[in-house]
């Protein structure tokens, strides 16, 4: 197969579908090229970031290079064009939902780290308690910052 340099490039109507998210829950586009659906020829790509600069429904025109795969070069440029009222409430139903889980699984995972964060705690709060005046209170805050400070992490120290 010639390699996406040699192959001749067309530019073909595609509508964007919006985003999906991938097996490892990354956002990437679909785009639909004429004829497509989202069970039948729809191509899926990388994004950067949540997909937010193209409208969804939208059809653009894209450069690409067919193949044993479709490689799409440039930026699509917008036909001023929409594909059919259905379509559009379900590539932006679809669109939605994606965001939505997305979100719920951010949310999760803070929650989770908030847990272990809490759990990690619990010991010196039940500590601070038991300190008597405000010397005491800030002898162990001042312990607990001098401890952290010395006490290397992923980026390296924090001090």
């Amino acid at each position: 197969m010639p390699d996406d340099d040699t192959r001749i490039r067309a530019i073909e109507p595609w509508t964007f579908g919006g985003v999906r998210l991938s097996k490892s829950d990354k956002f990437i586009e679909m785009w639909l090229p004429a004829g497509a659906t989202e069970d039948n020829g729809a191509l899926y790509y990388g994004t950067r970031g949540t997909g937010r600069k193209y409208v969804i429904g939208g059809i653009y025109n894209v450069e690409v290079a067919r193949g044993e795969r479709v490689t799409r070069f440039g930026e699509p440029t917008w036909t001023g064009k929409y594909a059919g009222d259905d379509e559009r409430l379900e590539y932006s139903r679809a669109d939605g939902a994606a965001r939505v889980h997305y979100q719920l699984s951010r949310d999760h995972a803070n929650a989770v780290k908030a847990d272990a964060l809490d759990a990690a705690m619990a010991p010196l709060v039940e500590l601070a308690g038991k300190c008597r005046t405000r010397t005491e209170t800030d002898a162990l805050i001042a312990t607990v910052m001098r401890a952290m400070l010395s006490t290397p992490h992923k980026g390296g120290r924090i001090g």
